[in-house]
């Protein structure tokens, strides 16, 4: 049973990547979960 209903994004955008490292976009997000 989950407690919190969490929206999935529908967008997963790539921004940057190394091989040790990467950026990611996601869109959208629920409120309070971006910065």
């Amino acid at each position: 049973m989950a407690v919190f209903s969490f929206q999935k994004p529908d967008k997963v955008i790539m921004i940057n990547s190394t091989d040790f490292e990467g950026k990611f976009e996601f869109r959208p997000l629920e409120p309070g979960y971006g910065l």
